[in-house]
């Protein structure tokens, strides 16, 4: 008697879960973009910017360089489908995420007379997750993911 009652039981559960459709949408967008956003202020003199990230999928690895002459703002863009980590130099070495169908925006001033720890300008959680970083980088000597690229940390370990 107990064993029929929980196999009805059971099988109502069953058909109940099966009849009741759900319509559910992928957390992962596969067409979706993580966008940077490159504010430059008092350049004097060519200074390269360069990022790298790898992105989960689709899979490989992104790397861009520009040579930047003069005060402008720059637009980069590459296909992310999950928050994507990213090295990016720009007279030093730093790290951050990039999220999907957002902006990463950074503030660059080149005025050479400031120091290179106060050039860049990071805001909202992204500035938290560069200054978190930054922090490491400081108390370690090296930065997340680094493996046989040794960066150069003389401008960063002297305060």
């Amino acid at each position: 008697m107990k064993k029929t009652l929980l196999i009805q039981v059971f099988v109502i559960l069953i058909l109940y879960g099966c009849s009741s459709q759900q319509n559910r949408t992928p957390d992962i967008v596969l067409n979706d973009s993580a966008f940077i956003k490159l504010t430059v202020t008092n350049c004097s003199d060519t200074t390269e910017f360069f990022y790298k990230t790898s992105p989960m999928f689709p899979r490989g690895c992104v790397m861009k360089k520009i040579v930047i002459t003069r005060d402008t703002v720059y637009y980069f863009w590459h296909k992310a489908t999950k928050p994507d980590f990213i090295d990016l130099e720009l007279r030093k070495q730093f790290q951050t995420y990039v999220i999907p169908g957002d902006t990463l925006s950074i503030v660059a001033n080149l005025d050479p007379n400031i120091s290179d720890d106060n050039a860049i300008q990071i805001d909202d959680e992204f500035g938290e997750i560069y200054k978190f970083f930054s922090k490491k980088h400081e108390k370690l000597g090296y930065w997340q993911g680094q493996r046989t690229k040794k960066y150069k940390t003389d401008s960063l370990l002297t305060n």
